[in-house]
């Protein structure tokens, strides 16, 4: 099948039509916000229509307010029905997603051409443990960072 550049923005018209119509729609995430979950050039996501109310750690298509669409992943469902959004390899949490900026779900998705469902028990291992070790991220990475900046200046010098 042949594959072409199409920014997201031009497809979202599309794509509501084809969820509209009880349709899926297939595309490659670009980006690395959901590394390593979903990687670029590698893996292929199939949106469908909300059905439901979302929840924790579904994977949601919205449209931000500035008219940038985002695929991200539901970190909390707020009180008052907005939802606050992150990327796995993001820091920051996005907060006042309301339900109308959402356009799709993933339920599934191919890595390397081999289909994976979203809320398989795999899937949620993969949330708790991103869940966990989240507060613990940005230190590890800042650590390692500091490490590698002292052996790069003691083998620049020595």
């Amino acid at each position: 099948m042949e594959e072409h550049r199409i920014p997201l923005t031009e497809l979202l018209p599309v794509i509501r039509e084809v969820l509209a119509s009880g349709g899926e729609f297939s595309l490659k995430p670009r980006g690395e916000s959901m590394r390593p979950y979903f990687c670029e050039g590698r893996d292929t996501v199939v949106l469908s229509a909300m059905m439901q109310a979302p929840k924790r750690d579904d994977i949601l298509l919205y449209v931000r307010a500035n008219g940038v669409p985002v695929l991200h992943r539901v970190v909390r469902v707020e009180e008052d029905g907005t939802l606050s959004m992150r990327g796995d390899s993001q820091y920051f949490i996005e907060y006042g997603i309301k339900r109308e900026q959402v356009v799709a779900t993933v339920k599934r998705f191919y890595c390397r051409g081999k289909e994976k469902k979203t809320d398989a028990f795999g899937a949620r291992l993969y949330c708790v443990r991103r869940r966990v070790t989240y507060p613990f991220r940005s230190f590890s990475r800042r650590a390692l960072g500091f490490i590698k900046r002292r052996l790069r200046r003691a083998f620049k010098h020595g």
